[in-house]
């Protein structure tokens, strides 16, 4: 492949120009046909902070049941009620 080649491959389709200073023309809720609304900084920092937030609230759930198992896989588990006889051994029991 030729050099000449490789500069046509690495062309811009959704930029007016190329290098560190192009700027993309779609934006949010873009399709083929409108470039959609431009985001500024804050708005995606909104938009993000929405989209983690939703994530946080819904992975905290399933918390609870992935640190029984977490704790329980890696044997970290409450010995306070064993007598110094029992044994301590953890085995990890399959679900």
């Amino acid at each position: 492949m030729q050099e000449a080649d490789l500069d046509k491959s690495q062309e811009a389709v959704d930029v007016e120009i190329q290098g560190p200073d192009a700027v993309p023309v779609r934006g949010l809720q873009a399709t083929i046909d409108t470039p959609g609304v431009p985001l500024q900084d804050n708005d995606v920092e909104r938009l993000f902070g929405a989209i983690f937030d939703q994530a946080d609230r819904y992975r905290k759930r399933f918390e609870p049941k992935w640190l029984k198992g977490y704790t329980q896989y890696n044997g970290t588990v409450d010995e306070s009620g064993k007598l110094p006889w029992q044994s301590r051994v953890h085995i990890p029991k399959p679900k």
